[in-house]
């Protein structure tokens, strides 16, 4: 599934920047080594011997991914309703 996910995944992040696709495409690579050093530096500092770290390194990179996507939804749909309100004649 992976195969199917990662480059819709990367083509609905890039779509956005149509004019700037290199620099949105270099800026997600980046960010992807980035967050990948960091799981892998936490998980090797509170190794025990035990997948304990492992799993708990995922389950923060859920949370994390939980309210980022949160936040930008909750965003997203203020912006709507700001601009359905416009557009009706409303503040």
């Amino acid at each position: 599934m992976i195969g199917l996910i990662l480059p819709n995944a990367t083509a609905a992040v890039m779509a956005p920047f149509p004019d700037h696709a290199g620099v949105a495409s270099a800026l997600l690579g980046a960010l992807q080594f980035a967050v990948g050093a960091a799981a892998g530096a936490a998980v090797g500092t509170m190794s025990d011997g035990t997948p304990r770290s492992m799993a708990l390194t995922m389950a923060a990179c859920a949370t994390a991914s939980l309210v980022v996507s949160s936040g930008v939804e909750r965003r997203r749909a203020s912006t709507a309703n700001l601009a359905v309100a416009v557009a009706s004649g409303g503040p």
